[in-house]
């Protein structure tokens, strides 16, 4: 196993930047390397306290969010183009999509309600093109965290997976007007409690790892489609979670609770034959670097692991 890359201070926020290469937000600055490089070289300082780092454009230039919702994207280590009137001041970062096809979903998280009393969460989404040009903004609110969302890669669609009192729900988010519609789930899925889902890339195909009666899996839904079929690729006792889909849309990573810690799997789709490719400890983030590569970070490190 390669020496791994040490960052100057532990990262907030990890992100590929393709071809292998990633962009950091570190506490006092964003940082990126490109593949095999053992130190990362800062790209900018941002000029105001608390700015996020929203996806990196190469390894060179960096969108970011900045305190109050103004949108920066830095270029030789300079704000470049601001953008203000699309987040709202009250909004904080949740996550966003891999960027891919030119853009990126962005789940923003806030509380509503009068703040002495009882507020409430409520999230909601944003679709982005790289240059902070707005192509959709639904009305969904959320009164919680999905437990798992991607943008279909035809740019229409947000598939969102909420946790429900007895039963979950996987809906499909139109960037347009239209109301959010739910996914008839296929007969092998009903009843199953969902614990994480991912959205492929290239096809939209669902992964989503299940829990039932008689144990764990990790399986897929094709979509969209009117009668949509499940195909299960693994099975077992151990607690499944997080399916991360590789940049290509070859393999699967996840998480699987073992009887010594966490194990980091790969799951060839058309071959179906998990591997553990690392042992994972509590606190540690994960991402695929490129279709052939995992990136591991742990404290100030990023472990490099590569899929067999």
């Amino acid at each position: 196993m390669p020496e791994p890359l040490v960052f100057p201070s532990p990262p907030r926020r990890v992100l590929a930047a393709g071809h292998g290469a990633f962009m950091a937000e570190l506490e006092d600055g964003i940082v990126a390397a490109r593949k095999g490089d053992l130190m990362p070289s800062k790209i900018c300082v941002p000029e105001e306290k608390g700015e996020r780092l929203l996806w990196p454009l190469g390894t060179d230039r960096c969108v970011t969010l900045a305190p109050g919702g103004l949108v920066k994207i830095y270029e030789r280590g300079r704000v470049a183009q601001r953008h203000s009137g699309i987040f709202a001041e009250d909004d904080e970062l949740v996550g966003t999509t891999e960027p891919g096809h030119g853009q990126a979903a962005i789940l923003l998280g806030r509380m509503t309600g009068d703040p002495l009393l009882l507020p409430s969460p409520e999230y909601r989404f944003l679709v982005l093109k790289h240059t902070a040009e707005v192509l959709a903004q639904p009305s969904l609110r959320l009164p919680r965290k999905p437990v798992g969302w991607g943008l279909h890669p035809g740019g229409s669609v947000i598939f969102v997976l909420v946790r429900g009192e007895e039963s979950d729900q996987c809906l499909g988010l139109p960037l347009d007007a239209r109301p959010a519609e739910e996914l008839s789930p296929p007969p092998a899925v009903a009843g199953k409690r969902a614990s994480g889902m991912a959205v492929e890339p290239s096809t939209g195909t669902l992964a989503l790892t299940l829990m039932g009666k008689n144990g764990h899996e990790l399986g897929l839904i094709k979509t969209p489609a009117k009668s949509p079929t499940y195909n299960p690729l693994t099975t077992g006792l151990e607690p499944l979670d997080q399916p991360v889909w590789s940049p290509d849309g070859h393999s699967l990573s996840y998480r699987r609770e073992g009887k010594h810690g966490q194990d980091l799997m790969v799951v060839r789709v058309l071959r179906a034959a998990p591997k553990r490719v690392a042992a994972l400890q509590p606190g540690d983030e994960t991402l695929w670097l490129d279709g052939a590569t995992l990136g591991v970070v742990r404290w100030d490190k990023l472990q490099r692991v590569a899929v067999p």
